[in-house]
């Protein structure tokens, strides 16, 4: 069929399926309450969460609006150390002047390893907490970075009391740091959809600018949503992956076997009464995402459809691919007289990806991102539970990720051939007695310490922050070794954690500084200018300082590189293919691990792929400050 064709005939596919939601369907008993879920843990998403998104929640066409037509209550799921510090912001006291307010310790659930697994037991848990009222019940499920312009969520509470069993909608990313984003919102200065949108669009996020196809597009790996940009003031969306803002369930029993926003549509509206909210002015929502974050920089080039299906095929669920014919506009003003035009340049697009597409979806019970998500979890906490990895399919995606996992660990817990293993051998040496670990994933540490140092403290790196958790850790030291895990960027607050943790120091204790590149599978290298600026920031704090680099030569990426690349091969192919790439990658093993010493032993020449830092601030005391000609170090 031609694209023009299979255009029209999915188009018209959508439009019918959406008029038959329209009508008010009393086919199910009315709606009784409202909840809405919001999982929030770690620091920056807590500052987003209190100072950004909740202001918005709180405008009255958003909560007011839902607690004043029905019952309603507020669940927030967190890590116990953040409780008292919700429950004290006044943002949170507001709040509770609407409607009930709990707060859900979820410790159990959080994970280093995939925010997306967290994020879909916590839905799923709090779900399945309304009991026998599960079903005439309506969840909303928000996020921590959502800023909702007035009057959005009421207008999702019309949708589920007309009778939708669902509701989808796309958002597009917002550049802002939490610092910034915090003075332009409050609870008493309600912006509706075109101010709001006004507001986002002078402050796209570069991944949204690279994702607009006829202005600076970019491919940058794995697509799910694509825009076109119709004047300074409206965009135009197609999204593969879309949130599903609310929920009233049809069924009670559901089987979780992929990420919220691949699984929950499917698995609680089997009717497919599901209704996509497509225009802004109804329903806006701009998701606030650190500018920092953004995948690569910008560069034009064209949009090529079998590049962009080969991505999609590897996740996509046969929801993923309705979601992409329906059209969202997003606008500030007046709908722009080409907008008609912009639309079917769009069906286009996703016409011709759709021809390239694979022909069967990935399912939405067993998809193989969230087998490997749990995967590592598992590996990560150590727990399983009831929900992760459900699902039928993916027999042979859960053996591979167990065989990965078994064979080359997940840093900093690895093997002596896995990429990653010397940025971790010489740390683990020092670390004996008693040790306190501020990292970004702090879980990860924990297990990987608790099998030569039981008694080791792990916390994320914004503990520094919670005055609770200063509290547990002074009372648990001192330390003999105080080790903080700081990323390529970490000069932030850097002499400041450097000065607490020298007071958790017992006699003849030292701080041990690891700067690394993320802890990914693949062979990575530390930035020569964020190396300067780490290691220039420690030396103006005058201590007596060691420094060791770990050396990554091109023979070495490379030949871990492939290795890397084998392992993933395996998942993707079936019979001869796959077991000649578990050869591959475990021919390469032997090389790898010979390279691994060779790291360690040889000389530090660059590149490196980490920097290990060793600072004594009780030298320091003894002989008095130094100058940074007696450092130490290279």
């Amino acid at each position: 069929m031609a694209l023009e064709g299979r255009c029209q005939v999915m188009t018209a596919d959508c439009l019918a399926a959406a008029e038959r939601l329209e009508p008010a369907a009393r086919w199910r008993p009315a709606l009784d309450s409202v909840k809405l879920l919001l999982p929030v843990w770690g620091r920056r998403h807590l500052d987003l969460f209190l100072n950004a998104s909740l202001p918005t929640l709180l405008w009255p066409g958003n909560v007011p609006s839902l607690a004043a037509t029905l019952a309603c209550e507020f669940v927030v799921m967190t890590d116990s150390d953040d409780a008292d510090t919700i429950a004290a912001h006044p943002n949170w006291q507001r709040l509770r002047q609407f409607c009930p307010v709990r707060i859900v310790a979820i410790d159990d659930l959080i994970s280093d390893a995939s925010y997306a697994v967290t994020l879909t037991l916590a839905y799923a848990q709090a779900i399945r907490a309304s009991g026998a009222a599960l079903l005439d019940t309506g969840s909303f499920f928000l996020t921590s970075d959502f800023l909702v312009a007035d009057g959005g969520l009421a207008a999702v509470l019309a949708r589920l009391r007309a009778g939708a069993s669902g509701v989808l909608t796309g958002s597009f990313q917002v550049a802002a740091e939490s610092s910034s984003v915090a003075r332009p919102f409050a609870a008493d200065t309600p912006m509706e959809a075109r101010a709001l949108m006004r507001w986002s669009v002078d402050r796209l996020h570069p991944d949204t600018r690279r994702a607009t196809v006829n202005a600076g597009y970019r491919h940058v790996g794995s697509v799910n949503r694509l825009f076109w940009r119709l004047d300074d003031a409206t965009l135009l969306g197609r999204f593969y992956l879309m949130h599903m803002i609310a929920i009233r369930p049809e069924v009670g029993d559901f089987t979780v076997g992929a990420a919220c926003d691949y699984s929950f549509i499917p698995e609680l509206c089997p009717s497919g009464r599901v209704v996509v909210l497509t225009d802004s002015d109804e329903y806006f929502c701009a998701e606030l995402q650190p500018a920092g974050d953004a995948r690569g920089p910008d560069r034009t080039e064209a949009l090529d459809p079998r590049r962009v299906a080969a991505e999609l095929s590897r996740w996509t669920t046969a929801r993923h691919r309705e979601n992409a014919w329906h059209t969202v506009l997003y606008h500030a003003g007046e709908v722009p007289p080409r907008f008609a035009e912009f639309r079917d340049r769009a069906d286009l697009v996703i016409a011709e990806i759709g021809h390239s597409l694979a022909r069967v979806p990935q399912p939405h019970r067993g998809h193989p991102y969230w087998i490997g998500g749990t995967a590592l979890r598992r590996a990560t906490t150590g727990r399983g539970d009831r929900e992760a990895g459900s699902g039928r399919p993916g027999a042979a995606t859960r053996l591979w990720w167990r065989m990965r996992l078994s064979a080359f660990g997940r840093p900093p817990d690895v093997r002596p051939w896995h990429p990653r293993w010397p940025d971790f051998a010489a740390l683990r040496a020092r670390l004996r007695g008693a040790i306190l670990i501020l990292s970004d994933e702090p879980r990860s540490f924990a297990g990987w310490v608790a099998r030569f140092a039981p008694g080791a403290m792990s916390l994320p790196r914004s503990a520094l922050e919670a005055p609770p958790v200063l509290a547990r850790i002074e009372a648990a030291g001192p330390f003999a070794r105080c080790l903080l895990v700081v990323p390529e960027d970490g000069t932030r607050d850097l002499g400041r954690s450097v000065d607490f943790l020298s007071r958790q120091l017992g006699p003849g204790g030292e701080i041990l500084i690891l700067a690394i590149s993320g802890l990914r599978d693949d062979p990575a290298l530390l930035d020569p200018a964020a190396f300067a600026a780490i290691e220039a920031s420690l030396r103006r704090i005058g201590w007596p300082m060691q420094t060791f680099q770990v050396a990554a030569s091109p023979i070495r990426r490379r030949v871990q590189q492939v290795m890397v690349d084998a392992a993933r091969a395996t998942r993707r192919r079936s019979g001869l293919g796959a077991a000649l790439a578990f050869a591959t990658c475990g021919a390469l093993a032997v090389a790898s691990c010979g390279l691994n010493q060779l790291a360690l032993r040889g000389p530090a020449r660059r590149p490196w792929s980490s920097a290990l830092f060793v600072l004594r601030p009780q030298a320091a005391e003894q002989t008095g400050p130094i100058g940074e000609n007696d450092v130490m170090g290279e």
